[in-house]
């Protein structure tokens, strides 16, 4: 009997004294920091890359070489369960591949083997985020629509030729088949630009289009313009 009385004692105490931990342990701790996709603030980097579409107005250009890559950075405020916004900064870079044709103008009417127009601008963007059906902490299926600005730090026009008997610089003892000239800081393209864009995707992938309402010549050129319309992919890297 006088053993049973101790070791219901003992059982005693440690359950008393297991209830103590519980009745102190914060439970909130565990759910202070939690960080993901559907939670109110998320940060996530991203690349995206795609081509320009022709148009039947405007510069001609070869549509399989022309196109851009981004690299950026976007932030993400859930408002609503299905309803959010954001902003995104990074790098764009765009390059047009013109096609060589008689009545080819701009930014002369001389005509090489290749050609291109490159633009390397700082973009910022605002948009919207529409999420369809239910999901947990991920980003889910989705929709986002916005407009965009960018900066144009740096342009320049390529053009690439194949030549026969060109001799280089007395100095160099060997002949070259290939004429290569690069022009930077180009005067007749603006600084700046902008448009509006829809993106869709699931997950990590979208699949994105972009229009630019702003040219990209200055008005006293008179100039053709480039092809406005882009489509492409956007992957975001998993955090």
């Amino acid at each position: 009997m006088r053993y049973c009385l101790i070791f219901m004692i003992l059982v005693t105490g440690f359950q008393l004294r297991a209830q103590k931990i519980l009745l102190d342990k914060d439970v909130g701790k565990a759910y202070k920091h939690i960080e993901g996709p559907n939670t109110k603030s998320f940060r996530q980097l991203f690349f995206g890359t795609g081509l320009v579409l022709p148009e039947s107005s405007g510069i001609e250009i070869n549509n399989l070489r022309s196109g851009y890559f981004a690299v950026g950075f976007r932030q993400k405020f859930k408002i609503l369960s299905f309803y959010s916004i954001g902003c995104e900064i990074g790098y764009n870079a765009l390059h047009f591949n013109l096609k060589q044709t008689d009545d080819k103008s701009v930014p002369n009417d001389i005509e090489h083997d290749k050609e291109k127009l490159r633009f390397h601008s700082a973009n910022v963007l605002f948009f919207n985020r529409l999420n369809i059906g239910k999901r947990g902490n991920v980003i889910g299926r989705f929709i986002d629509f916005g407009a965009y600005a960018n900066y144009i730090f740096s342009t320049s026009h390529y053009t690439k030729d194949k030549i026969s008997g060109y001799i280089v610089p007395a100095d160099l003892s060997e002949h070259a088949e290939i004429k290569v000239e690069k022009f930077q800081r180009l005067d007749y393209t603006r600084s700046f630009s902008y448009g509006l864009f829809a993106r869709a995707g699931i997950n990590w992938f979208a699949v994105k289009v972009t229009y630019r309402m702003s040219d990209l010549f200055k008005e006293k050129y008179h100039w053709p313009e480039l092809p406005r319309y882009a489509v492409g992919i956007e992957l975001t890297l998993p955090n």
